[in-house]
C-alpha cells in the first residue's frame, strides 16, 4: 500500500440498503458532512440529537484500487472549533444523516439519511480484514448490496 499506509488506516467496508430502521438500533448521533468538490476530503461534524457537538474532523479517503470501493485508506485530522469553522467556508456538497449503532452486527452502523436523500437507510459494516469482508453473509432482512455503486458512496449521495 506504499505511501498510502503511512498515516492512513485501512477500512474494508460493505454497504446495504435497509427497508427500515432495525428495532435494536441504538445511540443515535447526527452527522453533518461536507464533501469538498474535486478532492478526496470530507469535513464532518458529529452531534448528539439535542445538538451538542461531539466531534469535528477532516477526513481524507483514498482507494488503493480505484475500481473497488471495498478497501479505503482513511486519514482523520481532528479539528477544534476555529479550524472547523474556517474549513466550513469551503464550497461543498452537504449530507446529513442520523447514525445508529446496531447491536445485531459488530462494527456496523445504520444511517438514516435526511438531506439530500430523505428516508434512505443504509447499513455500513466495517471489517478488519479483506477475508472477513468477503466471507460476510448479510442477514435475510438486509436489502441489496450497494458497496460498489458509486452513487451510494458518501460523496455520491451528497451530490444527489
Amino acid at each position: 500500500m506504499s505511501k498510502l499506509s503511512k498515516y492512513a488506516r485501512p477500512e474494508w467496508e460493505r454497504r446495504f440498503v435497509l427497508p427500515e430502521l432495525p428495532s435494536d438500533a441504538i445511540d443515535p448521533v447526527v452527522i453533518r458532512d461536507r464533501y469538498i468538490p474535486d478532492t478526496r476530503m470530507r469535513l464532518r461534524q458529529v452531534e448528539t440529537p439535542d445538538g451538542q457537538i461531539v466531534q469535528r474532523k477532516l477526513g481524507h479517503k483514498v482507494r488503493p484500487d480505484p475500481n473497488s470501493a471495498r478497501l479505503v485508506m482513511h486519514t482523520s485530522i481532528y479539528l477544534d472549533k476555529t479550524e472547523f469553522e474556517a474549513l466550513s467556508e469551503l464550497a461543498g456538497d452537504d449530507l446529513v444523516k442520523t447514525r445508529y449503532r446496531f447491536e445485531g452486527l459488530p462494527n456496523a452502523a445504520v444511517d438514516v439519511h435526511e438531506e439530500p436523500n430523505p428516508g434512505l437507510i443504509l447499513l455500513e459494516i466495517e471489517f478488519t480484514t479483506e477475508a472477513e469482508a468477503k466471507s460476510f453473509s448479510p442477514p435475510q432482512y438486509v436489502g441489496r448490496e450497494v458497496t460498489d455503486d458509486e452513487s451510494f458512496s458518501g460523496g455520491g449521495l451528497a451530490q444527489h
